[in-house]
């Protein structure tokens, strides 16, 4: 090999790199191609002469649909289906539904109350030791087999939406 050849070939690996890691795409890479990133809706580049004055918003990853529409608080009802619970992640909703069962952490720290008899996957409420100890009856004793009402932020654990219940507050029993 010679020296011109392989003044050509480190020059293109150098090429191959810096594209690679995104650091001269504007010089190299084909101008009427742009990625739009999907989530800040716009490319992650600047354009010819556009100053960054603020950095794009970042987004945490987590188990929600980082692609779903935003849902506007306008559109969610006063109460929602706990069946439909799922849809609102990250919102402040409430939630109606009647407790079918009621179960434990393996510590015992933690209390799921469920709104269907196979609940993997399914919308649940979470309350914690630290509530539980202030209340009159055990967890399981005062929520089976009511209807009941909770507001809070539904949120993601391992996949399935839940709402944190951390005060009585939250809780409204409908059939009482």
């Amino acid at each position: 090999m010679n020296c011109n050849q392989t003044k050509r070939v480190l020059c293109l690996f150098l090429i191959t790199l810096l594209l690679g890691c995104g650091v001269a795409r504007s010089q190299f890479a084909d101008p009427g191609v742009n990625a739009i990133d999907p989530i800040a809706k716009r490319s992650a580049f600047p354009e010819a002469n556009e100053s960054i004055d603020k950095p794009l918003a970042v987004k945490r990853l987590s188990d929600e649909d980082q692609f779903a529409p935003a849902i506007d608080p306008a559109d969610i009802p006063a109460i929602v289906a706990w069946d439909q619970a799922g849809k609102y992640v990250g919102n402040i909703i409430t939630v109606e539904g009647r407790i079918v069962s009621v179960g434990k952490s393996n510590d015992g720290k933690v209390n799921f109350l469920n709104f269907h008899q196979d609940y993997r996957g399914k919308f649940y409420l979470v309350v914690f030791d630290d509530l539980a100890k202030t209340l009159d009856k055990p967890v399981a004793e005062l929520f089976k087999d009511q209807l009941i009402r909770v507001k809070g932020k539904v949120e993601t654990h391992r996949g399935s939406p839940q709402i944190k219940v951390e005060s009585m507050d939250q809780v409204e029993f409908v059939d009482q």
